[in-house]
């Protein structure tokens, strides 16, 4: 990760380049998670998330994807609550 940003392979072979938005641990499942946002090509924010291991830099390893209903709920609830204090902090 260079610059607060990861690349990842769509499904034709491109690289699409994410920003790190934020970073946040969880007492409940005990996992790290990474929100991830792109521009897309209407220049609006498409958000992805995932869990991820800690290399022994401390920096971002391999990221995994969320497959549990509960803990996508748990994800989401985190994403709208860092929207809305960002939303707040700009009025």
């Amino acid at each position: 990760m260079e610059n607060n940003k990861i690349v990842f392979k769509d499904e034709e072979g491109n690289d699409k380049e994410f920003e790190l938005l934020f970073t946040f641990n969880s007492d409940k499942t005990g996992k790290s998670y990474a929100v991830l946002g792109i521009l897309d090509e209407n220049e609006e924010l498409d958000i992805i998330a995932a869990s991820y291991d800690t290399t022994e830099d401390g920096e971002i390893g391999e990221l995994y994807p969320i497959e549990d209903d509960e803990e996508w709920a748990m994800v989401e609830e985190t994403i709208d609550a860092f929207f809305e204090e960002d939303d707040d902090y700009g009025e």
